[in-house]
Formats: structure tokens, sequence, C-alpha cells
């Protein structure tokens, strides 16, 4: 969702204006406002998902000691 006026204190890109589904009707700056905001941000991040889908991925498969 995308805030009607940016919102938070950190001008980092689209932080400001960009309100995650799962993050309470925060902007993604707000979050970063609070204790724990970064974290937070992190958790709910589409790289973090990503990178960590592939991980999950990568142990299913025989590389052959690549990653061992």
């Amino acid at each position: 969702m995308i805030a009607r006026a940016p919102r938070g204190s950190r001008e980092f890109y689209w932080d400001v204006v960009f309100c995650p589904d799962d993050g309470g009707g925060m902007t993604y700056a707000e979050m970063s406002d609070q204790p724990g905001g970064l974290q937070k941000q992190l958790a709910m991040s589409q790289s973090t998902k990503a990178i960590s889908a592939f991980a999950s991925f990568l142990a299913t498969q025989n590389c052959n000691g690549l990653f061992d």
C-alpha cells in the first residue's frame, strides 16, 4: 500500500511512502523510528524472503559437496 503522504523521519528512497501488508499501517520509515524497527523491516523484506527461499532450495539439491 502507498501512504497518502510521506510519514516517518527516515528519508531513504521510498521508505516514507510504502506501507507493507504486514506492517500494521505504518510506512517503512515509521517502523525504522521504533525500537527494533529495522529488524522488523528486514524480516518483511522481499530480499530477505527471496534469499531464505533460495537457501532452502539449495539445501535440497545435490551440489556435489559445493556447500559442505
